[in-house]
C-alpha cells in the first residue's frame, strides 16, 4: 500500500480504538506507528492488542511499527474525596507525602517532598490548572499560597518545574514493562521525563544487552531535558516533542520556540523526531479540527519533524480513524506547500557518518537533477535510508531489507517504505528486486528512472558505497 504522507503518523489504542475495524481504518487512513500508554492497561491487554495489530497489519500487506510509551515517575496526589477539594485564590493549604496523615493536608505521592522543595518555588496541580507557591515548611509538610485556585482530584498531576527532583526517571514499573517490550519485540520504547543523559544509562544499558533492541526515544518534557538536549541527543535513537507536561513546566509562549528548536537540533545529530499531544485535542468530540490546531500541525511538518502523534483523539475520541485520516490531510497538504527544501548543506548536521551521509546527498541530489520517482535503498541496518531521508529526498523512498527489524524501523523514517526482500549478495539481484518491487509498490512506472543505493559487499553493515541509476 502507497504511503499517504512522508511525515509518519503515531496513533494510541485505547478504548475507542481496539477494534479491528477501527484498527484496519486508522491503518487504511495512514497510521505507521501503534502507541502502547503504559500509564494505563495491563501486559495482558496491551499483549492482546499487539497480536491484534500485528494480525490485521499482516493481513492487509503494511507494516506497522509499535511504541512503547513508558509512564516514568510521575508524579500524583493521592486519594481525595469524591468530589475533590477546593482551593480558593489566597488561602494556603499543606501539602505532605501520603505516608504522613497530617489533616488538611493534601496528600503528595512523593516521600521527599519536604526534603526538596525551596520556598518560593512554584507546585502546579491537574496539568497546571492550579498553582501554589511554597510559602514555608514546617516539619514534613510543605505549606503553600493558593495562586490559582479551584478543585483537584485524587491522582492528579503534580509537577514542580523549578525543584530539582531527585527521583529517578527509570523505575521498576518501566523496568518490568521495558521486558514485555523486549519480549513482544516491540520496535521503538520512549521513556517519560527525561532530564539529562545520565536518566537514559539503565535503560540503554538494558537495551545494548538485549538480543532484541527497539530504538530508544526520550521524552522532552522538562525544562532541564531542553537545557541538556545535545548530550541527551548523543545517547538517544529519537526524541519527542511532548508538550503536554512541557507546557505545564515551562511558560506557554515559550512552547513554540522550544519546539522549533527541538526538532532543528535532533535533525542536526541525526535522530528522529515525533512532535506530539494535543495535535487535534478538539477531535475528542468533533468531527473537524480547529483552524488553530491545523496551522499547529502543519507548522510541525514545515519545521522538519519526521513523525506526528495523536493521544486521546485516538485512544479515548469519538471518531478515531476520522482524526488520522484528518492529520493525514493536513500533513500531506504541508508536504505539498513545503515541497521540498533539500538540506545538501553538510554544516547543518553533526554526525559521525560521514560516508553514509554523503551518499544520502548524493542520492537525493542525483534524484533532483534526473527527475527520479524513487530511490531504493537496499540496508541491512536502517542507518542508510535514515541518511538518505535526512536530506527529505522530493521522490519516494523504498527500502530493501532482508530484516523485520530494519523493515518495522522505517515506520518512522520520513519518507521511507519498507519491503521485505531476501538477502541479497550480489549487484544483479538487487538491482532486479529494485525494479520488481517499486513497481509492484506503485512508486514507479516502465519508463521511469529510479536510483538504487546499498553496500559493497551486500548485506554488511556500515558499507553503504553504491549508487546505480536505472531506467525501467
Amino acid at each position: 500500500m502507497k504511503a499517504i504522507t512522508k511525515t509518519k503518523l503515531i496513533c494510541t489504542i485505547g478504548p475507542a480504538s481496539n477494534d479491528p475495524t477501527v484498527i484496519r481504518k486508522m491503518i487504511e487512513n495512514g497510521m505507521n506507528v501503534v502507541r502502547l500508554n503504559f500509564s494505563h492497561g495491563t501486559h495482558e491487554s496491551h499483549r492482546a492488542t499487539i497480536k491484534l495489530v500485528r494480525s490485521i497489519s499482516q493481513e492487509m500487506g503494511v507494516h506497522v511499527g509499535f511504541l512503547q510509551d513508558l509512564c516514568g515517575p510521575k508524579i500524583r496526589l493521592g486519594i481525595l474525596p469524591e468530589e475533590g477539594v477546593r482551593l480558593i485564590a489566597g488561602d494556603y493549604i499543606a501539602l505532605a507525602s501520603t505516608n504522613k496523615k497530617y489533616e488538611n493536608a493534601l496528600p503528595v505521592e512523593y516521600d521527599n517532598l519536604h526534603k526538596e522543595v525551596n520556598i518560593g518555588e512554584r507546585i502546579l496541580l491537574a496539568d497546571g490548572m492550579l498553582e501554589l507557591c511554597v510559602t514555608s515548611i514546617e516539619e514534613e509538610k510543605v505549606i503553600c499560597k493558593v495562586i490559582t485556585g479551584g478543585v483537584v482530584y485524587t491522582k492528579k498531576g503534580v509537577n514542580m518545574p523549578q525543584t530539582d527532583l531527585h527521583v529517578p526517571a527509570f523505575s521498576e514499573k518501566d523496568r518490568i514493562d521495558l521486558q514485555m517490550a523486549l519480549e513482544e519485540k516491540l520496535d521503538f520504547v520512549a521513556l517519560s521525563f527525561v532530564r539529562s543523559a545520565k536518566d537514559l544509562e539503565e535503560i540503554k544499558s538494558i537495551i545494548d544487552k538485549s538480543e532484541h533492541k527497539p530504538l530508544l526515544i526520550a521524552k522532552i518534557e522538562k525544562p532541564q531535558a531542553v537545557d541538556n538536549l545535545e548530550e541527551i541527543l548523543d545517547v538517544v535513537n529519537g526524541v519527542m516533542v511532548a508538550r503536554g507536561d512541557l507546557g505545564v513546566e515551562m511558560p506557554l509562549e515559550e512552547i513554540p520556540h522550544v519546539q522549533k528548536h527541538i526538532i532543528k537540533q535532533a535533525r542536526k545529530a541525526g535522530r528522529i523526531t515525533i512532535t506530539a499531544t494535543q495535535m487535534l485535542a478538539s477531535m475528542v468530540k468533533s468531527q473537524r479540527p480547529t483552524r488553530g490546531e491545523t496551522t499547529d500541525v502543519a507548522n510541525a511538518v514545515i519545521d522538519g519533524t519526521d513523525a506526528l502523534m495523536l493521544s486521546d483523539e485516538t485512544a479515548n475520541g469519538d471518531y478515531p480513524d476520522t482524526a488520522v485520516e484528518t492529520l493525514a490531510r493536513i500533513a500531506s497538504a504541508a508536504e505539498g506547500y513545503s515541497r521540498y527544501t533539500p538540506d545538501f548543506d553538510y554544516s547543518l548536521f553533526r554526525d559521525n557518518h560521514a560516508f553514509t551521509l554523503a551518499i544520502g546527498r548524493a542520492a537525493c541530489w542525483l534524484a533532483k537533477d534526473v527527475g527520479a520517482k524513487c530511490i531504493v535503498c537496499y540496508s541491512a541496518t536502517g542507518l542508510a535510508p535514515y541518511c538518505i531521508s535526512r536530506f527529505r529526498p522530493e521522490c519516494e523512498l523504498l527500502v530493501l531489507t532482508f530484516d523485520e527489524k530494519v523493515c518495522n524501523m522505517t515506520s518512522l523514517i520520513w519518507g521511507a517504505q519498507g519491503v521485505i526482500s531476501e538477502l541479497m549478495t550480489d549487484l544483479e539481484s538487487v538491482i532486479e528486486t529494485a525494479k520488481i518491487k517499486s513497481i509492484e509498490a506503485g512508486l514507479a512506472e516502465h519508463g521511469d528512472t529510479i536510483i538504487v543505493t546499498a553496500g559493497m559487499p551486500f548485506g554488511k553493515t556500515g558499507t553503504t558505497s553504491l549508487l546505480h541509476l536505472i531506467q525501467l
